[in-house]
């Protein structure tokens, strides 16, 4: 080894470092400046309303979110780091195909993951209440944007910064570990659950890298959002109330296969389907690199 080669090695991982973490604090500052003047009218009005949780009001607080994550990571990638959008994941090439096998892919994920709960008992088809179809059709559209916004805040600019700097399987790690803080809140320290939002970050992140784009991972998403929650009446993500009054499915049995209050998401039979789908697309060469 040459002389001072472990103090260069220090110097570049401080410098990579760095150059993730300024970027990180800057692309979030600038986030809540745009979002702040349409989100905090709108957060107020959500918090007095007694109108469902997944309402217009619900809608046009995710449109405000996402649409400020939007200009951040735009601005951010094209005046900080002089990168085009097609750099964020954001091109129109390939864009059905890519929706269309992200839905596939989150179809397939789900089914893996209920129809074992199906023949173990666990899992009964069991309707209740009223079925609106505009409650649905708005819940929908709201785990739509939602979808979208997660996918472009865990593996939008912030991934391409850490993947510049530390590599692909650091910054699939780190997002990864990102997407578990932001769901924090509803954990409430189940590690099964905390596991399971790890590897379904790790799912989308993969998606991204083979397929170049944001459209796999963001449809694959909100194929398994839209499913769980507005379709099937399932708890989301702990969200037992979200917006639609109606019931398809119902969960019962112990927690380690129903997932107990964070529902389906933190069951063991969720953590063997999201396993398969990260083999499946670490195997899977894709068409393209971003």
């Amino acid at each position: 080894m040459e002389p001072g080669g472990d103090a260069c090695d220090r110097s570049t991982r401080l410098r990579a470092a760095w150059a993730v973490a300024w970027r990180t604090v800057a692309f979030v500052v600038l986030w809540g400046v745009l979002a702040a003047p349409a989100l905090l009218p709108l957060a107020r009005r959500l918090g007095e309303t007694r109108d469902l949780a997944y309402g217009r009001l619900h809608l046009m607080v995710e449109a405000a979110v996402g649409a400020a994550l939007l200009v951040a990571s735009l601005v951010m990638a094209r005046l900080v780091d002089r990168r085009k959008p097609v750099r964020l994941g954001l091109s129109a090439a390939h864009l059905p195909q890519d929706l269309a096998a992200g839905v596939l892919c989150g179809a397939l994920w789900l089914a893996a993951s209920l129809l074992p709960l199906g023949l173990l008992g666990n899992l009964e088809v069991a309707p209740a209440g009223s079925l609106v179809w505009r409650a649905v059709g708005t819940g929908l559209a709201v785990t739509a944007v939602n979808a979208f916004t997660q996918e472009l805040l865990v593996h939008g600019y912030l991934f391409q910064v850490a993947r510049r700097a530390w590599g692909g399987l650091p910054a699939l790690v780190a997002t990864s570990l990102l997407n578990v803080a932001l769901h924090a809140p509803a954990v409430h320290g189940d590690w099964l659950a905390a596991l399971n939002l790890f590897l379904a970050a790790a799912v989308f992140g993969l998606g991204l890298l083979r397929t170049g784009g944001l459209w796999f991972p963001a449809a694959a998403h909100f194929t398994w959002n839209g499913l769980v929650g507005p379709a099937l009446g399932l708890v989301l993500s702990g969200r037992a109330d979200l917006g639609v009054p109606w019931r398809l499915l119902s969960l019962r049995g112990p927690a380690v296969l129903t997932g107990g209050r964070f529902g389906v998401e933190a069951s063991v039979v969720t953590t063997l389907a999201t396993l398969s789908a990260v083999a499946a697309l670490a195997g899977w060469r894709g068409r393209r690199q971003p």
